[in-house]
């Protein structure tokens, strides 16, 4: 294999195991958004009104 083919296939595979990487940190990524979103929809009560009327 000619030294510029063994080049292309060695940054075609680093490629392929960055965009690999990249994916699987976005997965991640979104799972922990998605987690982070379900806890707060469970653990938190809806926000409390707030009025500038006077109290009564």
């Amino acid at each position: 294999m000619p030294l510029k083919d063994a080049r292309r296939a060695e940054g075609e595979a680093w490629a392929a195991r960055l965009e690999a990487r990249e994916r699987a940190l976005q997965d991640a990524h979104k799972g922990a958004l998605l987690e982070d979103a379900k806890a707060r929809e469970l653990d938190l009560p809806g926000p409390e009104a707030v009025s500038d009327a006077p109290s009564p």
